[in-house]
């Protein structure tokens, strides 16, 4: 799982996977489908980093209806990928 909050990767893959493109029609999940994308063009270079120093930290939703808004568009994603193997 990534967001734009804890995402890194180098400007020439991002090129090279055409960017947004082909996922830019998508409301959410945009930094989670550009991950997609340069997973499969790149197999095993796709890291975690485990390490306290890279830990990246973001306010939680405050509301349940908030909260409940947010799944709703991390789930409305998942049509847009295609699990392999």
């Amino acid at each position: 799982m990534c967001n734009g909050a804890n995402l890194a990767y180098e400007k020439q893959a991002f090129e090279e996977v055409g960017g947004f493109t082909g996922i830019d029609m998508i409301a959410s999940g945009d930094d989670m489908l550009l991950m997609y994308k340069i997973y499969h063009a790149y197999p095993g270079s796709v890291h975690y980093l485990k390490s306290p120093d890279a830990i990246v930290r973001t306010l939680p939703v405050d509301t349940v209806k908030g909260f409940m808004n947010q799944r709703i568009r991390w789930s409305s994603k998942a049509d847009s990928m295609k699990i392999n193997g």
